[in-house]
């Protein structure tokens, strides 16, 4: 089957992001690591804004909120290959909308505010309806049986519509084998079209129970977790009922971002295994700041050896030239000094190239150190004397060596103000590309002992 599945993103100019493009190999998969205040949630906002500004003409936003003036003032580019003028199946999950379904007083509003881009195919008549009605405001004696008709078909459309996002909810929920089913108790679109002028306009009210062992509740006596459950078998169920309308070449993209952020781990797997099972013919991006969660779904796409469709990339802050915090990515499956190499052994050697990968090569290293030694830090310079600044690192209750790798990065921290510095290189390029070859020696060396500190070699 043909699918079409997104290959560039090209970020310019949003939020977090100076300017960023990121190639996805044949359209794989994509699981991303970022602390907070990496720039995680700005990717994941800059591909639901390009894709809902492409594809929903009702789609509005402000894109001035979107710009870092600190970076720029320049105008926003998002640019997404393929074109995604098909992307009508495409689903953001986040922590917040799972918390907006069930702390709402009225998930109608969620569906009309929150939700109405994402199932666009299966809102999209009950909303302008309803626009229709209002229009009509205050209806004139001709109108009323047509007013009458259009609120008809508005309650009798929606309540078809939440039987069956109940019915799927729940065989999702049996799924997850949870001992509760959901109900949707709903309410009618009310308009008395008998005292016109001041005619009496509600929109609907549906209110989320649970029934348990024969008792019908309210969410509260659920645990955080549980109620985070009902959440996503309500939006999966979204998914599956605008998916009866989906044609094969299609883009489908899945974007989850922390979205499990109060389950438990025992939970978290149950519940990504549901997702890789059953969201296969979907283009997913799972992102997360968390290392144990990234280390598991890694395991999970793995033991399914599945690793080919897979690619990952981690977002980490730096600070720019400028002095300025910025989101930069690193493809894991990206050899930066192998485009390093390349560059600088070409018959008219690029240097800023060589330079460039160079360094986004020890960038890479030295935010994969702090990661693993559990130490923080933004600029460069920061970290590599935090990683220097002892021989001995606890984790997990184990002893951790760092004296050799130190030695190296003494070195490190040299070729980074030197030859990686564009304001402080030589002018001779003889000169400078001997600057250049150093430091990738010595990013090669470091990567070789780096390795030997996690396994306990040394």
């Amino acid at each position: 089957m043909i699918m079409n599945k997104l290959t560039s993103i090209h970020i310019k100019n949003f939020k977090f992001f100076k300017e960023e493009k990121i190639e996805i190999k044949n359209g794989k998969n994509l699981l991303v690591y970022g602390e907070n205040g990496s720039g995680k949630s700005s990717f994941f906002t800059a591909l639901k804004h390009a894709i809902y500004k492409i594809t929903k003409t009702s789609y509005m936003a402000d894109e001035e909120s979107f710009k870092n003036l600190e970076l720029t003032n320049e105008n926003i580019d998002i640019q997404l290959m393929p074109n995604v003028l098909n992307a009508k199946y495409c689903y953001f999950i986040n922590y917040q909308i799972l918390q907006k379904i069930i702390e709402s007083d009225n998930i109608f509003h969620v569906f009309q505010n929150d939700l109405n881009y994402e199932f666009e195919t299966i809102f999209n008549d009950i909303f302008s309806t309803i626009a229709e009605i209002k229009n009509k405001l205050p209806v004139a004696n001709e109108e009323v049986k047509v007013v009458q008709e259009l609120k008809e078909r508005v309650n009798t459309k929606l309540k078809d519509l939440l039987n069956e996002i109940e019915k799927k909810s729940n065989e999702i929920i049996n799924e997850f084998e949870e001992d509760f089913q959901i109900n949707f108790i709903y309410e009618d679109l009310l308009l008395n079209v008998e005292t016109r002028g001041i005619e009496s306009f509600e929109l609907p009210n549906i209110k989320l129970t649970i029934t348990k062992q024969m008792k019908t509740t309210s969410l509260v006596y659920l645990n955080e977790a549980r109620s985070k459950t009902v959440s996503l078998a309500i939006y999966f169920a979204l998914i599956k009922v605008s998916l009866q309308t989906a044609l094969a070449p299609d883009i489908k993209l899945l974007v989850l971002d922390d979205f499990l952020l109060s389950f438990d781990m025992g939970n978290r797997s149950f519940i990504m295994k549901y997702v890789f099972e059953n969201f296969q013919n979907f283009q997913m991006f799972i992102l997360t700041h968390n290392l144990l969660f990234y280390e598991l779904v890694k395991k999970l796409y793995i033991s399914r050896i599945q690793q080919k469709n897979w690619q990952e990339m981690k977002l980490y802050p730096r600070i720019n030239k400028d002095g300025i915090q910025e989101a930069k990515a690193y493809l894991q499956d990206t050899n930066y000094l192998d485009k390093a190499k390349n560059a600088i052994n070409e018959a008219n050697p690029d240097l800023d190239i060589a330079g460039n990968n160079t360094r986004k090569a020890l960038e890479k290293l030295v935010y994969e150190i702090v990661i693993f030694l559990e130490i923080g830090g933004i600029k460069l310079d920061d970290m590599i004397k935090s990683i220097r600044k002892k021989d001995t690192f606890s984790i997990n209750g184990q002893a951790i060596n760092t004296a050799t790798l130190n030695q190296v990065l003494q070195d490190s921290q040299f070729y980074k103000d030197i030859a990686l510095n564009a304001m402080s290189h030589s002018n001779v390029n003889d000169f400078y590309k001997k600057e250049i070859n150093g430091a990738i020696k010595n990013i090669e060396e470091a990567f070789e002992v780096f390795k030997k500190v996690k396994s306990g070699e040394i």
